[in-house]
């Protein structure tokens, strides 16, 4: 599978590039400055590929969408951020496309995420906070990982849950889901230690994508 990757100088992209994953060859990418070829070559020319992963920035959406359905290939969206606007720009885009919108590439997030869709039903009635941290640097606060872990739960007063922010040093990642009930409480925590684990769950959630029909995916 050929892999274009939106992002390519950022910290997602040096860990894309530098995971060597099998089956995958990442055959160039773009950053805000330049469209790179498998050399990382600066080029005017797109190089052909199978997929776009965008891990960018909200403001890189217009050209990354641009791109996609020029080429008329699958997009997976894994910059965070979005307003209701740019959200919309993506659902009509999908029409033509097939384009994943996702805020957490790893497994065990979306493992979580399944586990959550479980148990919640049976806690309604208890309160739920969700605490996050991430690195210094991160721009976006909530994290997209935090408020999708929010659409998972269901109780019976969505304003009892709460979502928690800190930022600071290189945190890589952590969130922890809390339900309180009265005089217990119980924790899920998901940690990542490293920035390969999105990787590889984009490079799966790739793999799929270029299988299906256009649309607007938010998991698969």
């Amino acid at each position: 599978m050929q892999c274009f990757i939106s992002g390519i100088s950022g910290k997602m992209g040096k860990t894309l590039l530098s995971s060597h994953l099998p089956d995958i060859e990442i055959c160039g990418g773009m950053d805000r400055q330049n469209i790179y070829d498998s050399s990382l070559s600066p080029t005017n020319v797109l190089p052909a590929f199978d997929v776009i992963i965008d891990f960018s920035h909200k403001t890189a959406l217009p050209k990354v969408l641009e791109i996609a359905q020029t080429v008329r290939k699958p997009l997976v969206i894994a910059t965070t951020g979005f307003d209701d606007e740019d959200i919309e720009k993506i659902k009509r885009a999908a029409t033509n496309i097939p384009i994943l919108q996702i805020s957490n590439t790893s497994y065990g997030i979306f493992v979580v995420k399944e586990i959550l869709k479980t148990i919640s039903p049976l806690l309604l009635e208890w309160d739920c906070v969700i605490c996050e941290k991430h690195h210094k640097n991160k721009k976006d606060c909530p994290s997209g990982t935090a408020l999708s872990l929010k659409e998972n739960i269901r109780q019976k007063d969505n304003n009892r849950i709460s979502i928690n922010s800190i930022r600071g040093g290189t945190i890589c990642g952590e969130h922890e889901i809390i339900f309180l009930g009265d005089d217990e409480e119980i924790k899920i925590t998901h940690i990542a230690y490293s920035r390969k684990i999105f990787a590889v769950g984009a490079i799966m959630a790739a793999k799929k994508l270029i299988k299906m029909p256009h649309g607007y995916y938010t998991e698969l």
